[in-house]
């Protein structure tokens, strides 16, 4: 997948944010040993592990027809944890071309998951869509899959969206991204680049002060 739309400014916030979760694992029969678990109980097994701490809305951001681009949008949402560290970040790209629209999930992780066996998207308890990593960069991983306008759909109408990934012990563990603000920011109007740059700004400072008052007051405990 070659979508470029908005790329450089996600991923920006992406590798900012997002840090090293360890070691790249192998685990090529995971996600076989998982889909036969879920046959035999005629549903899909919860997960075993899984890390949703706290969910950013759906933001949308466009990008007009120019000379280079026919246009199009990128709907996204951002996984973190209680501290402010950006753990993922799921996005819907869509790019306008001469044939068309050409649709996209990708998702920014952390290292540490195996690369060969990819990812697993599922919406709700809709059969899983198979992914593949493209590339690993400044402590982040992308994998891609290419969608339809009907995921799109499901994605508005949906509650959960889980991306399922192998970890370095061999096990299938899943991320959640709430979906009940996908339709809202997908038929709404997009965020202004800058004012959202000016969020993460503003978002990491309050994580810096934050950590400098808990040392703050650690070491007030210390002086006792």
């Amino acid at each position: 997948m070659k979508s470029r739309l908005f790329t450089a400014l996600v991923c920006a916030l992406v590798i900012a944010g997002i840090g090293s979760a360890g070691v790249i694992g192998t685990a090529d029969v995971a996600f076989a040993q998982e889909k036969k678990k879920a046959e035999a109980k005629k549903k899909e097994e919860a997960p075993k592990q899984e890390q949703r701490v706290g969910v950013s809305p759906w933001l949308k951001i466009c990008q007009p027809a120019d000379d280079k681009s026919k246009g199009g949008c990128t709907m996204f949402q951002q996984l973190g944890s209680e501290t402010g560290q950006l753990l993922a970040v799921a996005q819907v790209i869509e790019e306008k071309q001469e044939k068309g629209m050409n649709r996209a999930f990708r998702i920014n992780l952390p290292l540490g998951f195996a690369l060969q066996p990819g990812i697993r998207i599922i919406i709700d308890k809709f059969d899983p869509i198979e992914g593949k990593y493209v590339i690993c960069v400044q402590g982040t991983c992308i994998a891609e899959s290419a969608v339809t306008e009907a995921f799109v759909d499901a994605l508005k109408k949906g509650k959960v969206l889980t991306v399922q990934v192998v970890n370095m012990e061999n096990r299938v563990a899943s991320m959640s991204f709430d979906l009940a603000t996908f339709a809202k920011a997908y038929d709404g109007p997009p965020v202004d680049p800058k004012e959202l740059q000016a969020k993460r700004k503003a978002l990491d400072n309050d994580v810096k002060n934050e950590a400098k008052d808990v040392l703050q007051q650690h070491l007030q405990k210390g002086k006792k």
